[in-house]
């Protein structure tokens, strides 16, 4: 045991354990705070990491995408559906199509471009609507007839409506009447409509 009188001689020991106590109490306080700011930064570190690569895929994705379109719409530019309507191709690829699908009377006309959509963009989407008339001898001359226009190449054609009607009967049976709408789409520069 330790006597009163050895505590005088003790007090540097004691003192210097305590201090050496307080400095290695300091310096594990001292690293665990700097093991936590560590931590932090790998933390901030990985999640700007993550984010970067995910806009990296992203713009990756949108690359893919942009690169997609492009083709496409060249391959539309390459058609001739980006553009000036070519009209009098249309009114041409009809009178073949009447041609091969064996119709007598055919009557048509092309109505004014109108806007499919409204929209800000450089480019935008128009049609043309044909209206024709016409008459069959039976309804399969007229799916004839609307497969050869469906080839054109200078515009994308969308069938809006189409009517049928038994027309009065002659020695043959009759024929059919038909009166259909056609858009005639393409799509147009802010360049070509000024």
């Amino acid at each position: 045991m330790i006597a009163s009188d050895d505590l005088p001689r003790l007090k540097w020991a004691i003192s210097a354990i305590v201090i050496a106590i307080a400095l290695v109490a300091a310096a594990f306080w001292h690293l665990d705070r700097q093991r936590k700011e560590a931590l932090g930064e790998l933390d901030r570190a990985q999640r700007a990491y993550r984010n970067a690569h995910a806009r990296y895929v992203n713009a990756q994705r949108d690359e893919d995408q942009l690169r997609h379109v492009i083709a496409r719409f060249e391959a539309l530019r390459g058609r001739g559906v980006v553009g000036p309507e070519a009209r009098l191709e249309w009114v041409e690829r009809v009178r073949r199509a009447r041609e091969s699908a064996g119709l007598e009377r055919l009557d048509f006309e092309v109505r004014p471009r109108r806007p499919l959509r409204a929209s800000d963009a450089s480019y935008r989407l128009t049609a043309s609507t044909m209206r024709i008339l016409g008459d069959l001898p039976h309804e399969g001359h007229l799916l004839a007839f609307l497969d050869r226009i469906f080839d054109e190449t200078s515009a994308l054609p969308r069938l809006r409506r189409c009517a049928l009607s038994r027309l009065a009967e002659g020695g043959d049976g009759g024929s059919i009447g038909f009166d259909c709408e056609i858009d005639w789409i393409t799509v147009q520069s802010e360049e070509t409509s000024s």
